[in-house]
């Protein structure tokens, strides 16, 4: 007998007003570029891969979203779309098995710098403890058991590719500050104004790390 599937998994697409996030769009004909993942209605607990700092984009990791972090404290209308895919009581348990994986090692994750920059051409790659966005939340759908195709590698996924495969109803579409519109005390550390000599350097020295475990865990 099937489980009954009374919890639900909420995947979120957005058009991030960064530059950063128009180029994504405008270069690969998207029109959503980021893509998070939560467990609850009111994005409370809402994850993805991106960006520790806003004016620093290199260093980035696995970090908590709330609407500051969308809307740069300055846009007025962050489009997004929500899909609300029914799961069992195991899937969310192993969605949130693995979200909490993952947090308790998030010095170690990096952003998968490297596939992101060279996606039109190569179509993404693997880089060990590594994701983008879109690879993340596919990562977690895959180990949920969510997404119907087995064969395809999560590096492969643009968020586009989530909304196409996911099977689930379509919760909300309009403005995220409409949605919900609540500020974070994690705001500060990502609204810091950069120290341009140390971070410059820590983006250089994060770029080779990417290399390297490129290099060494291929």
């Amino acid at each position: 007998m099937e489980e009954v599937k009374n919890d639900y998994v909420y995947i979120v697409l957005s058009q991030t007003p960064t530059g950063v996030g128009k180029a994504i769009r405008r270069v690969g004909g998207l029109q959503y570029n980021h893509a998070s993942i939560a467990f609850d209605e009111n994005l409370n607990e809402l994850y993805s891969f991106g960006r520790i700092k806003n004016r620093v984009p290199i260093l980035a990791g696995f970090v908590k979203e709330y609407p500051e972090r969308f809307s740069l404290r300055q846009a007025q209308c962050v489009n997004i779309i929500i899909y609300k895919i029914p799961i069992t009581k195991e899937q969310l348990e192993r969605g949130k098995s693995k979200i909490r994986e993952i947090a308790s090692e998030k010095e170690v994750y990096m952003y998968n710098l490297l596939s992101v920059v060279t996606f039109p051409l190569l179509h993404g790659f693997y880089t060990y403890k590594a994701f983008s966005c879109s690879e993340f939340v596919a990562h977690v759908l895959q180990y949920m058991n969510v997404l119907t195709n087995k064969d395809k590698k999560a590096f492969k996924y643009t968020p586009e590719d989530i909304m196409q495969e996911v099977t689930g109803e379509v919760h909300y579409e309009g403005n995220l500050l409409t949605y919900c519109n609540a500020s974070s005390e994690e705001s500060r550390i990502f609204f810091e104004k950069p120290e341009y000599v140390r971070d410059t350097l820590k983006s250089i020295y994060y770029i080779m790390r990417l290399i390297n475990r490129k290099i060494n865990f291929i």
